[in-house]
């Protein structure tokens, strides 16, 4: 597309047990720092331009006969803001997040969710 627009925010408690590096031998592994982390976020992608849908398009564009009956496009706009909010622990100075997430602006379950590095 050719507009979009995202919002995420956390609130994220870092509990003061296991926050210093372990040491084994001449080696010192990360410190576990486990926290409690619950986010939204929010998003919106649209295509208003002909030129923006046949981008879009393009993107779908290789030849393989296996997927030609069942092909689905690798992207397309939202049609509306979508939205999701998360809940779970951060482990390794946030580097490794365990936890489950569900998308708010629709009826869904809650689906497990494991994240590795730092959101932004």
């Amino acid at each position: 597309g050719s507009r979009a627009a995202a919002l995420r925010g956390s609130l994220q408690y870092t509990s003061p047990f296991l926050r210093n590096p372990i040491r084994v031998k001449t080696l010192f592994l990360p410190a576990i720092a486990p926290g409690f982390s619950v986010g939204v976020q929010s998003g919106w992608a649209d295509a208003p331009t002909t030129a923006a849908r046949e981008a879009i398009n393009r993107l779908d564009r290789f030849y393989d006969p296996r997927l030609l009956a069942s092909r689905a496009p690798v992207a397309r706009p939202t049609e509306r803001i979508r939205a999701s909010v998360t809940a779970g622990f951060r482990f390794f100075g946030n580097g490794l997040f365990a936890g489950v997430t569900r998308p708010v602006d629709q009826a869904a379950a809650w689906t497990l969710l494991l994240g590795f590095g730092q959101q932004w």
